[in-house]
């Protein structure tokens, strides 16, 4: 069985301030995930629960992207071809969705439009 260990309190406080701010800034790009994927509508926050899968797959798409695309040293030959092929169509698949829905509104405000102005 492991022993436990044992900090100055200095340190501990510490440790736990880091672990605190680690899991903030997670919750923060989950956050600004969510704003994205819903586009701000209020009326679209009743689906927060629904999104939730495509907010966790984009957060690991865009955290994949950010691995491959900060300096590791590697050379870009070592990222696998196929995993970036799949995770760029996902990404697109993303944008896609995020994209559809802006113009199904846009095409509903044009049929406002032309319904007022008739």
């Amino acid at each position: 069985m492991p022993t436990a260990v044992s900090f100055p309190p200095d340190i501990a406080r510490l440790i736990a301030e880091l672990i605190a701010d680690h899991e903030a800034t997670r919750e923060k790009s989950r956050d600004a995930a969510e704003k994205l994927l819903i586009g701000l509508n209020p009326e679209n926050d009743i689906s927060r629960d629904a999104i939730r899968p495509t907010v966790t797959l984009w957060l690991d798409v865009t955290n994949w992207f950010m691995g491959i695309t900060h300096d590791s040293g590697r050379k870009d030959s070592v990222v696998d071809d196929a995993e970036l092929r799949k995770n760029f169509a996902l990404f697109e698949t993303a944008l896609l969705g995020i994209g559809q829905q802006f113009f199904t509104t846009t095409d509903a405000l044009d049929e406002i439009l032309v319904d007022a102005n008739s």
